[in-house]
């Protein structure tokens, strides 16, 4: 599974730059004050896009802060008392799980990224040691390319510990493909935007269009040490520290997953070899809880967190 995530630019600003050729979206909580360099995992609060409209996401779409790990619309007892880690949605069952089927069927979502990490153990790795922490990425076909989207769920439910309801995601994973299957044996739904939108589409196409097993090449791996996401300040673009290298075309696009890979690391496989390191680290968790919720999508003044935090 996918446990952590990055999004290394203002999204607000980013896209008042580089979305005016999109359909309107429309913000409805205050700017983060989150560092920019600091990773996203389980329980933290972050962007989370969806139709204002769901029927019609052409028409705009509004942009929330929520729960990072889906609690379902049947749990009535405390949000803690939910302890089935759902962060990710499997391709395979997300239609049919009942934790995710409704939310499937009804409340789809993007979450933009512009990296994720995943983590494997080096070679001599024993129980108890830090396992090697990488961080995927991708080489930008334009301005526009520099953030993708998760393809996302969202749901509603009504904790007994919360005087509102909580609003709260999870995203799509499935079979990985040669880059990210060289350390972890799932990988996380990429999207561009367009390829977000078709999503969005209640019906559309859904996961039949979603591609996980993406051709060799479609990412590159970097090493990143978990303290450089401590100490670094800001984080703007899409660097992971040192130059960053000279662009080349892009190969031809994958269903779902557009653009080449951005750093070239040769990866440890089973006949050996030696991993190019840009040495680089996760953040301190963020683990509040989200109490963002509301009947529908809802406006900022709804999403108060508990203990007025």
């Amino acid at each position: 599974m996918c446990n952590e995530y990055t999004l290394r630019i203002d999204f607000g600003k980013w896209w008042d730059q580089q979305g005016r050729a999109q359909p309107p979206l429309v913000r409805r909580d205050p700017p983060s004050n989150r560092p920019l360099n600091q990773p996203f995992k389980p329980t933290n609060r972050a962007s989370l896009l969806r139709p204002v409209d769901p029927a019609d996401p052409m028409a705009g779409l509004e942009c929330v802060e929520r729960r990072w790990w889906l609690v379902p619309f049947f749990h009535k007892g405390p949000v803690s008392a939910w302890k089935s880690m759902c962060t990710n949605a499997r391709i395979e069952t997300i239609d049919t799980a009942p934790t995710f089927r409704e939310a499937y069927r009804r409340r789809r979502a993007l979450l933009p990224i512009t990296s994720f990490v995943e983590y494997d153990e080096p070679p001599g790795w024993k129980k108890g040691q830090p396992k090697r922490r990488w961080e995927v990425t991708w080489d930008p076909a334009d301005d526009f390319d520099q953030v993708r989207y998760f393809a996302g769920v969202w749901e509603r439910s009504g904790p007994s510990d919360l005087e509102e309801p909580l609003e709260s995601f999870a995203f799509v994973t499935g079979p990985p493909g040669p880059d990210v299957g060289a350390v972890h044996d799932r990988q996380p739904a990429v999207l561009s935007f367009d390829q977000g939108l078709e999503w969005l589409r209640l019906d559309g196409p859904g996961k039949a269009a979603l591609v996980t097993e993406t051709p060799a090449g479609t990412y590159r791996l970097t090493e990143r040490a978990r303290e450089l996401d401590r100490v670094e300040e800001g984080g703007i673009g899409l660097s992971c520290g040192g130059p960053t290298p000279p662009q080349s075309a892009s190969p031809p696009a994958p269903p779902f997953h557009g653009g080449a890979q951005r750093y070239r690391c040769p990866l440890p496989r089973s006949g050996g070899g030696v991993a190019e390191r840009s040495e680089v680290t996760e953040g301190a968790s963020d683990r509040r809880t989200d109490p963002r919720r509301s009947g529908r999508p809802t406006p900022a003044a709804s999403n108060r967190r508990p203990g007025g935090d």
